[in-house]
């Protein structure tokens, strides 16, 4: 794994939680 792929999934997680109801 690559920073730049964790970082995409990183990323992808925190827009996930920012606009999951509760």
């Amino acid at each position: 794994m690559t920073r730049r792929f964790l970082a995409t999934v990183a990323g992808t997680a925190l827009l996930a939680g920012a606009f999951a109801p509760g």
